[in-house]
């Protein structure tokens, strides 16, 4: 489809083909041929993406947004995927009509694939549930995954104000070196996954770089190396879906900041710390972990917020607060306490007042 649709684009008029115009020049995909099988609805939503990305590099050459490629396109232009270290995957959208799941066979029914098993560990579907779409895709590893998005209703309730300071509130203050330190001063004391195994990628990589290329061995190494980056972001992924859930079950107020995670990454030579943390992706856990409890909120607080600067005990903001300072002194009242329980309890008063509508200093 981006083939035809690229070679229409060069002639002067653009033209998106249908399934059909693809059939009439490739008769191996026809109804006829029994040998391969398609999920034709796939396939309409490819040529919907293709669309929304043309819709997309028109609007930037409306903006005068023009960056070019090194192929003399400009960088908004659709391209092909790399075949060798892109996703493969597709999606159906019409899956609603055709996607069953069997809680007690541990079993899905996928439109062109009929029942396939699935790993019996996973959490039952409740009945309410309604399957919308779903996508298969293909891990650089090999492994196959089913991701299927799912519609269920939910009673919205409204936080009511509670002028009680002892309310079950917590305060979250991210720390590079531990993820994150609380108000009550306790610390996530992540793993660091990736640190730990940099010896073991250090290996595999000057090993990788020394094999000559397009040899066996060299393509062995190389599904070594995905594999030990799967691992590592499994590790991650399981220590803070662990961590998440027991802090939604024990404080019905979480109050963290609103940072630039990626910005962040970006300076002061943070980069590794703060991509093997996975700050952004711990926040996103509890955002949808409290919105499926009656009662729960997770408060974000504005990032021009001085958490870090403002005395916790008496409001004093010390402006000439430095990076390396990690004992914060305030010159006010005298108190000599943690930078980031400082930070993190500043988070706590901004979330009571939040929910109580008093006034937020920023």
């Amino acid at each position: 489809m981006l083939e035809l649709s690229i070679k229409s684009f060069d002639e002067g008029q653009l033209r998106i083909p249908n399934y059909g115009d693809i059939v009439l020049q490739n008769s191996w995909l026809s109804k006829d041929n029994k040998e391969y099988r398609f999920d034709r609805h796939a396939v309409s939503n490819t040529k919907q993406f293709l669309r929304e990305s043309f819709s997309r590099y028109f609007e930037n050459i409306k903006n005068s947004n023009i960056k070019m490629r090194k192929d003399g396109r400009p960088k908004s232009f659709p391209r092909f995927k790399s075949k060798k270290y892109c996703k493969n995957s597709y999606s159906n959208y019409n899956a609603w009509k055709d996607c069953h799941i069997d809680n007690d066979n541990h079993q899905i029914k996928i439109p062109c694939l009929g029942w396939v098993k699935y790993n019996p560990r996973e959490k039952n579907i409740p009945d309410n549930w309604k399957i919308r779409h779903i996508t298969i895709s293909k891990s650089i590893t090999n492994k196959y995954y089913c991701s299927i998005c799912f519609q269920y209703s939910i009673g919205i309730d409204n936080i009511q104000k509670n002028k009680d300071k002892n309310i079950n509130i917590l305060g979250i203050d991210y720390s590079s070196s531990s993820l994150y330190v609380d108000s009550n001063s306790n610390k996530a004391n992540y793993p660091k996954y990736y640190r730990s195994n940099q010896q073991k990628l250090r290996i595999l990589q000057k090993k990788f770089s020394r094999q000559q290329k397009g040899s066996v061995n060299r393509d062995k190494t190389l599904q070594r190396i995905r594999v030990l980056h799967e691992k590592i972001s499994n590790q991650r992924r399981d220590f803070l879906h662990k961590l998440s859930t027991s802090i939604t079950k024990k404080f019905r107020i979480i109050c963290v900041e609103d940072i630039n995670m990626k910005g962040m990454s970006q300076c002061l030579h943070l980069g590794k710390s703060t991509m093997d943390n996975g700050f952004g992706m711990f926040r996103e856990m509890l955002l949808y972990k409290q919105e499926r409890i009656p009662h729960h909120k997770l408060i974000l607080a504005n990032k021009w917020f001085p958490s870090s600067k403002r005395c916790s005990k008496c409001g004093n903001i010390k402006s000439d607060l430095k990076l390396k300072d990690r004992i914060y002194k305030c010159n006010e009242c005298g108190l000599t306490i943690d930078r980031d329980i400082n930070a993190a309890i500043n988070l706590k008063q901004y979330a009571f007042n939040y929910i109580n509508g008093l006034s937020i200093l920023c």
